[in-house]
């Protein structure tokens, strides 16, 4: 093994013990595998114990009492393709409610949508602090080409102890082949703005499309969240230096906002994203109201904000723009101006967005490679 893993297993243990307990005190939940046996009632679930290649991944589950990960989506249940995807849950007070939308999970997308049916299922590591698990699709064929081209794809997913997010790790049997490649998460009108890593206001998802990549030969993390419209939980989407890609929102069809995924176009071995749903209480959300000729806006702190409203194609622009406001509610007047569906987001999102989650991200595939080097 080598000596650098050691600083990574000892961050990320450290990490795994600020992360939110299921009891005071404690530390974090295992992380757990089970055979639902076809079988809703998790009281009659059996944990999976050691590596086993037989196991069926519809009737698998993976949790650690902050998140939980089904397969597939619902597409792929309802014979509708998308067989790629798995689902995150976030349990909110002892309940998993979905934390993607329900039809395409975390969208795998390798040139065209997967429709294929899994030829291979593996248990890779299987322990208290991690499990990783494989689907192998080797008959696979990118449709965006013509004539379309066969390209087997591996997916491997890694979620551990204390985690609010899993690792997607595709690995592709052709690295010459352009097109798109896509992993996160599907719909979501919940979900209204979003911010990278340097703290930057990244607009509303449903502006078109928008597309965030690292600076050329950035070698750093980078993130972006999305922010919901309550106080559910954030979305988050992060990537490691040694996968390239942008970070993407894109609304596709009038009414259908909230698509948040990592994108890379060039021919590529493998690509990676870190999927993340975080609980959140709130602190970002602005409101705003529209009172005869103002607009009554309450911020919950000091900063420079945006107004934006609905406009043709349900697509949002911004109407009033670079507002520095003190916390609080104040009026302002729109002398005729009309808004129709505001939305209010801050341009700056300070320091609410945890890096460390991005840094338990480094870690664990750190503690994950380091664990097969030593089997």
């Amino acid at each position: 093994m080598k000596a650098g893993w050691f600083q990574d297993l000892a961050l990320v243990a450290a990490l795994l013990l600020l992360r939110a307990a299921p009891a005071a005190g404690a530390g974090p939940a295992p992380v757990r595998i089970y055979d639902t046996r076809g079988l809703d009632d998790a009281t009659q679930w059996v944990p999976v114990a050691g590596t086993p290649e037989d196991l069926d991944p519809r009737r698998t589950v993976i949790e650690n009492g902050l998140v939980r990960l089904t397969y597939p989506a619902g597409k792929a249940a309802q014979g509708q393709g998308q067989t790629g995807s798995w689902l995150l849950f976030l349990n909110r007070e002892g309940r998993y409610q979905p934390a993607q939308d329900v039809l395409m999970g975390d969208w795998l997308y390798v040139g065209s949508s997967l429709t294929t049916a899994p030829t291979g299922f593996r248990v890779l590591q299987n322990s208290a602090e991690i499990v990783e698990v494989r689907l192998d699709f080797d008959d696979h064929v990118q449709g965006n080409l013509d004539p379309p081209v066969p390209c087997g794809v591996r997916k491997t997913l890694i979620l551990a102890a204390g985690h609010y997010g899993y690792v997607v790790h595709v690995d592709l049997a052709r690295d010459d082949l352009r097109g798109e490649k896509e992993s996160g998460f599907g719909a979501s009108a919940r979900h209204q703005f979003f911010y990278n890593r340097r703290g930057g206001h990244l607009r509303p998802d449903n502006t078109d499309r928008t597309v965030y990549p690292r600076r050329p030969g950035e070698l750093t993390e980078w993130w972006a969240a999305g922010l919901p419209t309550d106080d559910s939980y954030y979305r988050l989407l992060a990537v490691r230096p040694a996968y390239p890609g942008a970070l993407r929102t894109a609304q596709w069809s009038p009414g259908i906002y909230g698509y948040f995924y990592h994108w890379i176009w060039d021919p590529a071995p493998a690509f990676e994203v870190y999927i993340a749903a975080v609980p959140y209480d709130g602190r970002q959300a602005a409101e705003i109201t529209i009172e005869d000729d103002s607009a009554v806006v309450t911020v919950p702190r000091d900063g420079v904000y945006t107004v934006y409203s609905r406009g043709e194609n349900a697509l949002y622009t911004a109407a009033l723009v670079e507002l520095t406001l003190a916390a609080g509610t104040h009026r302002l007047p729109l002398a005729g101006q009309a808004l129709h569906d505001p939305r209010i987001a801050p341009i700056s999102n300070g320091s609410d967005f945890p890096d460390d989650v991005c840094r338990q991200y480094h870690a664990l595939r750190a503690m994950s490679q380091a664990l097969s080097e030593m089997e």
